[in-house]
């Protein structure tokens, strides 16, 4: 908690450095009580939230037969209903206020394939695309457009651990991938800017695959699956913000 802390401390000196306003909050994502906190302590400190990213995500790997439904139900109060609880206050907000407003959720390419490992966590990322495209028709009328990020093979904290730079395994995923390299973070982020900018103004209820050509998908670091899904189209985002459709 004290790393993160300062983590959090380290990115609003950031922003009020470059003239911007920042809180940080902490909160269980899950615990609904302090999600409503959260929200009502956000919008009395820095206004309505017009831009509203709901990132929060776990998947500590467990095999099906062994998964005990504790674990289970806990991926699904951490990915699904926090991100549901989240766009719920926020979207209430707007709407009484008549405001317009831009909601993205990271979900993942695990919300087309499955892995035998994350039987807990694939379906809520499925879940969560599925959100953003049910309240894209909900609050689309309101002005409010939901969209989904679907990261594919990404090195973050979920997964350094199995990802060494000295690793068997990174040089495996990275001689499957033509650029050569695993995706950041910042690959992700500059997607969601995105969603978030008028450049996006007519997308809304999008599924954003962003996944360089033949790559190999993180659901192989806990089971099979394959790496392209032929019935499904998206749209590749890259760090120079063009498009282009891919199959």
């Amino acid at each position: 908690m004290a790393s993160r802390k300062a983590q959090a401390e380290s990115v609003i000196a950031e922003i009020h450095a470059a003239g911007g306003q920042a809180t940080a909050i902490a909160a269980g994502i899950a615990e609904s009580a302090q999600v409503h906190a959260m929200i009502e302590r956000a919008i009395s400190e820095l206004g309505p939230i017009q831009v509203l990213v709901n990132n929060a995500g776990i998947c500590p790997m467990q095999e099906f037969l062994t998964m005990d439904e504790a674990l289970f139900r806990r991926v699904h109060d951490v990915n699904v209903f926090g991100a549901f609880l989240c766009s719920q206050l926020v979207a209430r907000d707007l709407v009484e206020r008549k405001l317009p407003g831009r909601f993205v959720c990271t979900s993942s390419i695990s919300a087309w394939v499955g892995g035998a490992m994350q039987t807990h966590y694939c379906p809520t990322k499925a879940a969560v695309s599925s959100l953003m495209k049910s309240l894209a028709i909900v609050l689309g009328p309101h002005g409010i457009h939901c969209n989904a990020v679907l990261p594919g093979t990404i090195l973050t904290d979920i997964n350094r651990h199995l990802l060494g730079p000295e690793d068997e395994l990174i040089r495996y995923f990275e001689g499957r991938i033509p650029l050569g390299r695993i995706g950041e973070p910042q690959d992700i982020a500059d997607v969601i800017l995105f969603l978030c900018e008028d450049g996006s103004r007519y997308m809304s209820g999008s599924e954003v695959l962003v996944e360089e050509v033949c790559s190999s998908t993180c659901s192989e670091l806990g089971g099979t699956g394959p790496v392209r899904d032929p019935g499904k189209t998206a749209l590749v985002y890259g760090r120079s913000g063009k498009g282009l459709p891919q199959l």
